[in-house]
């Protein structure tokens, strides 16, 4: 079945720009230019993904998410929420329980990506899991350890007191917990902070979230499987 995607942006220039960007995927497209629209159109569609901007007139990107998340019947639909690389904007987009923040200017590849990602997401009912390894992160000059605390097929949370911003890139290598696994080496992107005065999760570290920009196939392979035995064995009754 063709998947529905419902873009939201206040510039018609940005959704023409999408709807050329998202030809690229078997998807139908609906757009809307104001956040109250966009609430109607996903009770009256029930988009599989919404690509929404932050900053809209009237009801905002970030209210409106809010909303869809917090509707039982809407709460399923992914939403990728789009705002500037700036840490307030950034966290209050994942307060709004959005399932992806892409920074402004959005990379065009990234967008795809990302659209990609999450629909394979929705349909393989992949999730997020613990993932207890060490990842070692360089920011241009400088080199530093993480802990992976979890991972998705879009990012990692990576326990951490080095200082990064939201919006910065890195180069990520790690060793997936499981048997026969190899260095993996992708590239990511600041998406989140949680610390100091933007700790948000207590029950991590301190540390930051990241999402891969454009993993190799081997790395996109050994997450997706390292997901899956992990999803199979939490589901093992206690007693086996």
């Amino acid at each position: 079945m063709e998947k529905k995607v419902l873009l939201v942006d206040n510039s018609c220039v940005c959704l023409d720009i999408e709807q050329e960007l998202l030809r690229r995927l078997p998807v139908k497209v609906f757009v809307s230019e104001t956040g109250k629209q966009a609430l109607e159109l996903a009770h009256k569609l029930r988009p599989d993904l919404i690509y929404m901007g932050h900053d809209l007139p009237g009801m905002d990107g970030i209210s409106c998410c809010r909303a869809i998340k917090g509707d039982r019947a809407l709460a399923g639909i992914q939403v990728i929420l789009m705002a500037p690389p700036v840490e307030k904007d950034m966290t209050a987009c994942l307060d709004a329980g959005c399932d992806l923040v892409l920074a402004k200017p959005i990379d065009r590849r990234e967008f795809i990506a990302a659209g990609r990602s999450l629909l394979a997401l929705r349909d393989q009912r992949e999730e997020r899991v613990p993932c207890r390894s060490v990842v070692t992160c360089r920011l241009n000059g400088s080199v530093f350890y993480g802990t992976i605390e979890d991972i998705s097929p879009m990012g990692m949370y990576i326990g951490s007191h080095f200082e990064v911003k939201v919006g910065q890139q890195l180069k990520l290598k790690f060793v997936l917990p499981v048997g026969g696994a190899c260095n993996l080496e992708t590239e990511a992107r600041v998406i989140w902070i949680n610390g100091g005065k933007l700790r948000r999760k207590g029950h991590f570290p301190v540390g930051f979230g990241v999402s891969f920009q454009e993993p190799g196939q081997e790395t996109v392979t050994q997450i997706a499987e390292f997901i899956e035995r992990s999803i199979l064995w939490q589901q093992l009754p206690s007693e086996w």
